[in-house]
């Protein structure tokens, strides 16, 4: 990763979720942890959070489609030539639309992220993925020490 954890965790996914109205500390701490995590890579998966072309999809198709204002708010992280071209290279190139698309992926549109419980993100993300919970648990760990300490 080119980020150190800090760096990534205060430039990329704070302002990212902030900027979709979705920020909680602790989501950006599992994002964080997870775009830091080795993960299995996925046959069709992009970028840091391996996200697939059918999950990308169905975020776009399910969840951002029926939203304007969400959908224009994530839209307006990506490039505007590149997204029209080819939206997966976003997910490669782009790190703050793809945690908007990974945070898509663990809050669905019918959660509120103030009512999730932050170990059901880890458990999400890593059947969705087939990556380890323990090394994403393990690196939320040591995130917390290096940022709150």
């Amino acid at each position: 990763m080119l980020y150190s954890p800090e760096t990534f965790h205060h430039q990329v996914v704070t302002p990212t979720l902030k900027e979709l109205s979705l920020y909680h500390p602790e989501l950006a701490l599992c994002l964080t942890a997870i775009a830091l995590s080795p993960q299995l890579p996925v046959s069709d998966g992009f970028g840091i959070y391996q996200i697939s072309r059918q999950q990308h999809r169905r975020i776009w198709d399910e969840q951002l489609a029926t939203n304007p204002d969400l959908a224009s708010r994530v839209r307006g992280l990506a490039s505007q030539h590149r997204f029209l071209r080819d939206p997966d290279q976003e997910l490669i190139l782009n790190p703050c639309y793809a945690t908007a698309i990974a945070a898509h992926l663990l809050i669905p549109g019918s959660e509120s992220v103030q009512d999730i419980e932050f170990p059901q993100l880890t458990q999400r993300w890593c059947h969705m993925n087939q990556t380890s919970e323990l090394t994403v648990v393990q690196n939320i760990d040591q995130l917390r020490l290096q940022l709150f300490t």
